[in-house]
């Protein structure tokens, strides 16, 4: 395939859907075609949190599904701190790499080959794009490029899902807030009512 028909296919896949799960796996099933995808996620890592949010998730079978929330350890907090994910790593056996290691028990990346890369939207890094493959050697780096070309429409199916997400965060927060000024005022609203305490007379 050329790579500008790839990209296209890529593109058209993640913009397919709302529904960021469907879109998903719509992708992994066109990636199929250069590359072993057994699991694609897409994930942010929260400080405020403390831990990592996976935003989507297209999977097969085999493999258990990620917790929306994984929170994290303070010691496993600090490394991943200190460890940001600032350029594509490529891991052909994630048991032998120290990072994979140190999140293993959350994100259940043992027995994997993984392609990590980094997504950013105007140089401010949101998440990560995580490709997997069960057993090891399963990647080259002619995979690894073929993901990097691709960086741009994943970014962007990203950040519009953060920002949906933080819409409807704000939505739910402005219904609390009307419901606490509807208790606070309504007692008040009550008394200023003429004649309600002794009847109109």
């Amino acid at each position: 395939m050329r790579k500008n028909d790839f990209f296209r296919q890529v593109t058209l896949s993640i913009f397919s859907s709302l529904d960021l799960n469907k879109a998903l796996e719509r992708c992994r099933e066109t990636l199929l075609g250069q590359m072993p995808v057994d699991d694609i996620v897409l994930i942010l890592f929260d400080p405020w949190l403390r831990g990592f949010y996976v935003m989507a998730q297209a999977t097969v079978p085999e493999i258990p599904r990620l917790d929306k929330n994984i929170p994290l350890p303070s010691a496993v907090m600090k490394f991943v701190l200190n460890n940001p994910i600032m350029e594509p790593r490529l891991i052909n056996d994630t048991s032998k790499d120290p990072a994979s290691c140190v999140v293993a028990p959350y994100v259940k990346n043992q027995g994997f080959s993984e392609i990590l890369h980094p997504l950013k939207v105007e140089k401010e890094r949101l998440g990560s794009l995580v490709i997997r493959a069960l057993g090891n050697n399963r990647y080259n780096q002619k995979h690894a490029d073929l993901i990097a070309m691709v960086h741009a429409p994943f970014a962007m199916a990203l950040a519009n899902a953060v920002q949906h997400m933080e819409v409807l965060q704000l939505k739910e927060q402005l219904a609390d807030d009307n419901r606490y000024l509807r208790q606070e005022l309504y007692p008040h609203a009550v008394e200023g009512i003429i004649g309600a305490e002794g009847g109109l007379k």
